[in-house]
């Protein structure tokens, strides 16, 4: 109950402030950092949690950031000015949104609702200053989310989740309207296609899937008239790719792996698709990725086994790695915290099956719990538990 997490929400323009979420009473709230190792300043104070706050561009004194209203997990979208102090409302209270996304200038948000009929998402467009503002851009079917922007401000992608196994992408016209399917969705092409992010021009995404066999890759898809042809980035990398950010001039890609349920941080020098990895992060869990507008820093979240999550920035120049938040873990000696060991045992089928071991100091034997992860397509992965380390420091008990 005292331990503390800080999640990297956003950075501003010039990445000299940052907003996290955190909880410290009885909801997550939205709180502003502005320095390295700075105090974290609470800016909102709603009865409901506050989520995923998004520094307006060319601003950094207003945010948008979702939450439901009285608990009705009906998530609303809303904008906070940190000058007045005021909320302003943008979406229709009863409806159910989705996250938005920003166009190029900064002018617009694309979102997905239900409002048309309560079932289909749709993807809606507004100018993130007033209700009024808002229109339906296109009708969607089953889910439908608001994707990333072109560089030339004509087009979006809008996400459609069917299931794990079949995801399409459509390119939605911002004058007219009109979506038309582009990946995914035909009897010869249904796969799981997960992060997408336009390149440096609207004729080139960066998009992961595993189209292509065991493995979520990273590709480089390029329109060749109205076909798409497709580059592989990360053959070379034995494991799934998750997540995908990329900077605001299409220069440089960051993207994480999962390498047996540890997160590997990786960058792409999208003018050579020279691909390094950054090894200056403590080994554990990074998410989050996000760069700021106007300067080559990313943004993320890094937490691990023996140590909770906390805000981070990299400078993709200098390399420089900077922790800007440190979350508490109430008054508990983190010397003594323990680190997993990843083992694998034989099934009844004699497949070899993966778990992280956890084992008390001393020489044994131990009993043992077991805590087996949701599926089928869960995976356990090593997040720091208070109750795992209580087990192991103070039960003198395995667990696995």
């Amino acid at each position: 109950e005292s331990t503390r997490w800080a999640s990297m929400r956003s950075l501003s323009d010039d990445a000299s402030q940052i907003l996290v979420t955190t909880r410290l009473g009885d909801t997550g709230q939205v709180y502003l950092v502005d320095h390295a190792g700075g105090a974290r300043q609470q800016i909102t104070f709603r009865r409901e949690p506050s989520r995923s706050p998004d520094f307006i561009p060319g601003s950094s004194r207003s945010f948008l950031f979702r939450g439901d209203i009285g608990g009705d997990e009906q998530n609303q979208i809303f904008r906070f000015d940190m000058d007045s102090g005021s909320t302003t409302q943008l979406t229709p209270t009863g409806v159910r949104h989705g996250g938005w996304t920003w166009s190029r200038d900064g002018e617009h948000i694309t979102y997905s609702s239900n409002q048309r009929n309560g079932k289909d998402f749709d993807i809606w467009m507004g100018d993130a200053r007033n209700a009024d503002s808002a229109r339906l851009l296109c009708e969607g079917e089953g889910y439908w989310g608001a994707g990333p922007w072109a560089p030339d401000g004509k087009s979006m992608i809008a996400y459609q989740y069917v299931s794990r196994a079949d995801s399409r992408l459509h390119l939605v016209d911002i004058e007219s309207g009109k979506s038309k399917r582009i990946i995914g969705g035909s009897r010869r092409d249904t796969a799981y296609y997960g992060d997408v992010v336009f390149g440096a021009d609207p004729d080139t995404l960066l998009v992961t899937s595993d189209r292509d066999g065991e493995f979520v890759r990273l590709y480089r898809v390029t329109r060749k008239g109205k076909r798409w042809k497709w580059n592989p980035l990360s053959e070379d990398i034995p494991w799934d790719v998750e997540e995908l950010a990329i900077s605001e001039d299409g220069s440089s890609l960051a993207f994480t792996v999962n390498e047996g349920g540890y997160a590997a941080l990786y960058l792409v020098d999208l003018g050579s698709d020279e691909i390094k990895r950054v090894d200056s992060i403590p080994r554990g869990l990074v998410y989050g990725l996000r760069f700021a507008r106007k300067a080559p820093i990313l943004g993320f979240t890094a937490a691990g086994p023996t140590r909770t999550g906390d805000a981070w920035t990299l400078d993709t120049t200098s390399g420089e790695v900077t922790q800007w938040t440190h979350s508490e873990i109430g008054g508990l000696d983190s010397s003594n915290f323990r680190e997993p060991e990843l083992i694998e045992y034989e099934s009844f089928d004699g497949r070899k099956i993966p778990a992280y071991y956890y084992k008390p100091e001393g020489e044994g034997p131990f009993p043992v719990t077991i805590d087996i992860h949701g599926g089928p397509e869960g995976q356990a992965q090593p997040w720091f538990s208070a109750t795992t380390q209580y087990l192991l420091n103070e039960a003198k008990i395995a667990v696995i």
